[in-house]
């Protein structure tokens, strides 16, 4: 009887315990129900992490550094560092304003008016000698045997990089003094100059970084712009060009390319460890990802697991086929090219920070062009000067002038070369392997990199 009157409620009413137990079965479904996104999301995200750590595991095993320090190029003695006097020069360089700027035009494109350069010449040669203290610190600079800038390679993808500007403005300077040296009719002045001008263009060559392989490029382009122009001339100093091909020689077998993806590459996994330590409010502006997108990657752990993993794999596709000559590597290049148009949009990180390999195989290829087609042409000269004219072929300058002969990067065969009396020309086919004789342009929309020399019409290249 007492039991039977616990189950009643006021006025005798019997009170029943289904709603009950169907609401806490309710409370505990609804919670499964609501942790099993949460469960799923860890679960893929632990996969994820563990995918990405397998493909960090093998990119490093083939080469890829373990850290940002390790890509840091070795200590020099400030004795021996040609940056320490390259810091003091490019501060003191004046830049050219106004009148001053539009005149020195004439000599700082690559197509030649020969008319121009001449009413202009008093405006070079002031201009030359207003900068007289920075060329000295320049040119003492050239005379060492290293170069390291002090790069704080630990801020990854913020790192701060001021010299870059300065190289440029001191490459520029350095070809109005070499065009000054030539118009004055000082020949071996002016192939010094180009020489260590070409020194100054190596200046980034132990960064392993995309942008610093690019400015060497270009500072090699402007350089050859110097170089053509002076092989125009009846050169008769043996000595100066002789010291010029031991300065050309000294970035031969060298692959900046592989070794600059290489250090992307580790810029970008130390990029997302600090993501995840430090959050994007600090890291969004380096990398060009916006700051709220930062919540998606915390909330998602898989999504930046898998984004690293994308960035790591196709990397490392791009260092292994910058190892490869261009001829050799192209096709490949194409297919790998193809597949990453379909890189997914979420990827935030890989779509702001892995670099196009066909852009930067291009660049890299046309300076390697451009230094080996440098080589052959100061050689062509050399042989001219030692024997009264230009060989018939290229085979004769071995071994005399070369240990061998330099293969066109583009082609994998030997650079074109045509013999034309007094004159003479060297060059690549450049990326569509299309020979047009050498037409008339440095480096035409066809890709073709020349080097003309001899008595020949004066260089209209662009």
């Amino acid at each position: 009887m007492a039991e039977d009157t616990k189950k009643l409620g006021k006025g005798g009413a019997v009170i029943p315990k289904k709603p009950k137990r169907m609401l806490r079965y309710g409370c505990l479904i609804g919670l499964c129900f609501a942790l099993i996104p949460i469960a799923v999301n860890l679960m893929v995200s632990f996969l994820a992490r563990e995918e990405f750590r397998r493909e960090l595991a093998k990119a490093r095993k083939e080469g890829m550094p373990a850290n940002v320090g390790e890509i840091a190029p070795p200590a020099i003695p400030d004795a021996e560092n040609a940056a320490k006097l390259y810091a003091i020069a490019f501060p003191q360089i004046v830049a050219p304003v106004g009148v001053e700027d539009s005149t020195l035009t004439a000599f700082e494109r690559g197509k030649v008016d020969l008319e121009k350069e001449s009413a202009g010449l008093a405006v070079l040669r002031a201009y030359v000698e207003k900068n007289r203290g920075a060329l000295d610190r320049l040119h003492e600079a050239a005379r060492l045997p290293g170069c390291r800038f002090d790069l704080k390679y630990a801020d990854g993808f913020s790192m701060v990089m001021p010299h870059l500007a300065g190289i440029r403005q001191a490459s520029k300077l350095m070809r109005f003094e070499a065009r000054l040296h030539l118009a004055e009719g000082r020949q071996a002045e002016a192939l010094r100059a180009i020489q260590d001008l070409y020194v100054l263009s190596d200046a980034t060559r132990d960064e392993p970084i995309l942008i610093s392989m690019y400015v060497r490029a270009a500072m090699h382009g402007v350089a050859a712009d110097a170089l053509r122009r002076t092989l125009q001339e009846p050169l008769t100093d043996a000595e100066a060009l002789a010291s010029l091909a031991v300065a050309l020689e000294r970035g031969v077998g060298d692959n900046h390319l592989a070794r600059a993806l290489r250090g992307e590459q580790c810029f970008g996994v130390d990029t997302m460890e600090r993501a995840r330590e430090e959050g994007w409010g600090r890291m969004s502006a380096a990398v060009g990802v916006p700051a709220p997108m930062g919540w998606f990657y915390r909330v998602c752990g898989w999504a930046l697991y898998k984004d690293m993993t994308f960035y790591v794999r196709n990397t490392s596709k791009y260092s292994a086929l910058a190892e490869q000559p261009y001829w050799q590597a192209r096709p490949a290049e194409i297919r790998l090219d193809t597949e990453l148009q379909a890189i997914p949009g979420w990827y935030f990180l890989s779509r702001n920070t892995m670099p196009s390999l066909s852009v930067a195989r291009r660049a890299w290829t046309k300076h390697v062009a451009k230094r080996d087609g440098a080589r052959l042409a100061v050689a062509l000269a050399r042989y001219r000067l030692a024997h009264g004219a230009y060989p018939e072929k290229l085979d004769s300058l071995v071994p005399e002038f070369l240990a061998e002969l330099p293969l066109d990067p583009f082609t994998g065969n030997p650079f074109a070369f045509r013999v034309d009396g007094e004159s003479a020309r060297v060059y690549s086919l450049g990326p569509l392997g299309f020979d047009n004789g050498g037409g008339t342009t440095a480096q035409d929309d066809e890709g073709t990199v020349l080097f003309p020399l001899g008595d020949q019409e004066p260089f209209q290249g662009k």
